[in-house]
Formats: structure tokens, sequence, C-alpha cells
């Protein structure tokens, strides 16, 4: 079950920009990668299924939440 998704969303174009200017120090370089990280994982795992999971709150209250239903593994790739 492999799903390929290639993000064209505009915050992540701004930084891949960014990311292969010449003059981005390498510091920035790795703040820009892990940022994108970030990004590209979060855009990827928006149709991720979920299922039902119930917390008790810090106030003894019970929430009605949910929880990833599957294992998954998010690889970003920048091209």
């Amino acid at each position: 079950m492999s799903k390929l998704n290639v993000s064209s969303h505009p915050l992540i174009a701004h930084k891949m920009t960014l990311l292969r200017d010449k003059s981005t120090l390498p510091h920035e370089f790795r703040r820009l990668l892990r940022e994108i990280t970030f990004f590209l994982a979060y855009d990827a795992t928006k149709e991720v299924n979920t299922k039902s999971h119930s917390v008790t709150t810090p106030m003894n209250m019970e929430f009605a939440g949910a929880k990833l239903a599957d294992n998954i593994a998010v690889i970003p790739v920048c091209k």
C-alpha cells in the first residue's frame, strides 16, 4: 500500500526556494530542512484514518478524541 503525495503548498515552495539558494548559510539550511520535513508530513497525512479514543482531562472530565487507526511511516523526499 503505497501512496505518493507531491505537495504544491505555497509555503513549502517558498521554503524550498530558500533551501536551494546558494547564499543560505548551513545553520539556516538545517532549520529550513526541519521545517519543510514538518510541513510535508503534515500535508501528506491529512487523510490518515483515525479511530475514537477517550481520555480523562486534567479537570477529571472525559474527552472523546481521536487517535491514528494504523501505524504509519512518513518519509519526506525533497526533489
